[in-house]
């Protein structure tokens, strides 16, 4: 659903593709880990890619990689070299490569014994491997097991037969035909050469910042602009994650979708439950509005009376939130699968697919040390239904100056659109 206040702004239909904050031409996997882009360390150019451990567990880990045909490189020998720089590295981290295909055999290397601990400065590192005749797809990036590892100018080249392989030859079994022309559609639409090989195929400017502490966290948001000095209006993101998950980073093509018409986006963090309440979480995203209309037009150049708000899911409903509780209000909201009551029986009627929690056992997860990042160390459990009505848009925004639209529907995403469809009825019936 998308309610727009009308007036400023109209940002029309938007879809979020989430990646993660992840570079051009990139994929990433995560467990308490996170991946940015640093340009404030780097190897060369402007810009690495940076993935930080954000536990001290060596159960944490984390891959930037990306995948691409093999067709070009079939019976050859490659080796990829890289720049990496690693700080405080407990567990172990390193370059990654893989070519697979429909056998005899796939080869890959992730440095193994060679892997990279504690602190060491920039380095180049290489893998050397064997792309056999039948290679569909060849994979590589950099991965981390704890602390952390910046990657920067990539090269893939192929070498001479008399270079040695770093790589482990691993036969495979032939595939059906079947087997194999669903392998081989899977990569279908992956590019012939790698791409953005040294992080700076980025079309936007971003910058950090911490806009709140609460005791040793910092909560922060990302900011990005257009590649000019213009003053923008302003777009805040809220994301999603059922409130106990989610993190503010984004992809670049979902950037673009804003930065190309002229916006600014800060894309926000905010505590997540259970380890902090609900009045605390909309604390978070109050302080980040506030932050952002006080701070904006100095530190990122933004126009204060043109800031509208984007969220999905949860996102949506602090969005919603925000939009009757902060002063002056919002120019727009756009509500992607939002929902205005969390007191209804789609949130206190416990799921049947679930073994049901013991009230005590819920009740102790409450508090704790607060996470404001869905990637770090956290109990991964849902909040107890709302009980104050303060707290549900549907019963308090003032609908007069709202207009409601839908997405249109999607079956897998009923339960939401059902949800975003209620809130555009409620606001309807108090026009």
């Amino acid at each position: 659903m998308i309610v727009i206040r009308p007036g400023l702004l109209l940002l029309g239909t938007l879809a979020t593709a989430y990646a993660g904050q992840v570079p051009h031409g990139w994929k990433s996997q995560f467990w308490e880990t996170e991946l940015i882009l640093d340009q404030k360390v780097f190897h060369s150019g402007r810009t690495s890619a940076r993935l930080a451990s954000l536990s001290k567990s060596t159960n944490s880990w984390g891959s930037a990689f990306q995948q691409f045909r093999a067709d070009s490189y079939r019976g050859k020998r490659i080796r990829l070299t890289g720049y990496l720089r690693t700080e405080d590295v407990q567990g172990s981290a390193g370059l990654s490569a893989r070519a697979a295909g429909n056998g005899p055999f796939d080869m890959s290397d992730f440095m193994g014994k060679r892997a990279l601990k504690g602190t060491s400065d920039w380095r180049i590192h290489q893998i050397v491997l064997d792309v056999s005749q039948e290679a569909v797809v060849i994979e590589f990036g950099f991965w981390l097991n704890s602390g952390r590892i910046w990657a920067d100018d990539f090269q893939i080249e192929i070498v001479a037969s008399d270079i040695p392989t770093t790589g482990v030859r691993k036969k495979t079994p032939p595939q059906t035909p079947e087997q194999r022309d669903r392998f081989l559609a899977s990569y279908k639409d992956f590019p012939d050469e790698p791409l953005n090989l040294g992080f700076e195929g980025e079309s936007f400017q971003f910058e950090e910042f911490a806009y709140k502490r609460v005791g040793t966290l910092d909560i922060l948001a990302t900011v990005y602009r257009p590649d000019n000095d213009s003053v923008c209006p302003v777009v805040i993101h809220i994301h999603g994650g059922g409130l106990v998950n989610g993190t503010r980073t984004i992809s670049q093509k979902f950037a673009d979708r804003f930065l190309e018409r002229g916006f600014a986006l800060v894309s926000i963090d905010y505590r997540l439950a259970p380890e902090t309440k609900l009045p605390e979480i909309i604390e978070d995203v109050e302080d980040a509005f506030k932050w952002v209309r006080e701070k904006g037009p100095k530190l990122f150049r933004i126009d204060p009376s043109r800031i509208g708000l984007h969220g999905d899911s949860a996102g949506s409903y602090l969005a919603l939130v925000l939009g009757y509780r902060a002063s002056p209000p919002p120019q727009a909201i756009v509500s992607n699968w939002g929902y205005g009551d969390l007191i209804g029986e789609w949130t206190t009627t416990p799921l049947k697919t679930h073994e049901p929690v013991p009230e005590a056992e819920a009740r102790s997860l409450v508090g704790g040390r607060p996470v404001s990042n869905g990637t770090q160390p956290k109990t991964r459990v849902q909040p107890p239904g709302a009980k104050n009505l303060r707290i549900s848009p549907l019963t308090l925004v003032a609908a007069a100056t709202l207009q409601a639209l839908k997405l249109p529907h999607n079956s897998t995403l009923w339960t939401l659109v059902s949800k975003s469809r209620t809130v555009s009825t409620g606001l309807r019936r108090r026009r």
